[in-house]
């Protein structure tokens, strides 16, 4: 009807009905694509949280595991390890990290480890770095400095 001229009340009722449908039809497509797309982002959502929570149980049964293990040993490091080991086998990882104390399962060989995390945050909060007193970085965490014990002495 885009070429024809409108004459009548039915012709014009007819092509106000075209234009609308086809506006509507277009706004449909819009939100079924919008809703699409929203139903697609929720369930990413929903599997990441998902996947976190799955890994915060995971943790919540590895701390659960640990308290048994130690509550097993009752206090002592060395029972605590062979009990994680008697109960959720050796290659558990709370049976490993109980094992990493214990000098006759190769625990000496197996450097502590520190977050330089800690430090960071405090730093900046400490009243005397606002004093900017020269600072020394480590790579271990202490530092031994050399200092003199006495004076000089002469003798002849």
């Amino acid at each position: 009807m885009s070429g024809e001229k409108i004459t009548t009340r039915e012709q014009l009722t007819g092509f106000i009905g075209e234009v609308v449908r086809e506006v509507m039809n277009a706004e449909f497509e819009d939100l079924k694509k919008s809703n699409q797309e929203t139903v697609a982002a929720m369930r990413s959502d929903a599997l990441a949280a998902f996947r976190g929570e799955k890994e915060r149980s995971e943790k919540g049964l590895m701390a659960g595991r640990f308290i048994r293990a130690v509550a097993g040993g009752k206090g002592d490091a060395e029972k605590a390890a062979r009990f994680a080991k008697n109960v959720f086998g050796a290659d558990d990882g709370v049976t490993k990290a109980l094992e990493a104390s214990e000098p006759s399962a190769g625990g000496v060989l197996i450097p502590t480890e520190w977050s330089g995390e800690v430090i960071e945050l405090l730093r900046e909060a400490t009243i005397f770095r606002s004093l900017m007193p020269r600072v020394i970085p480590m790579t271990t965490g202490s530092l031994q400095m050399s200092k003199l014990t006495g004076g000089a002495t002469a003798g002849y």
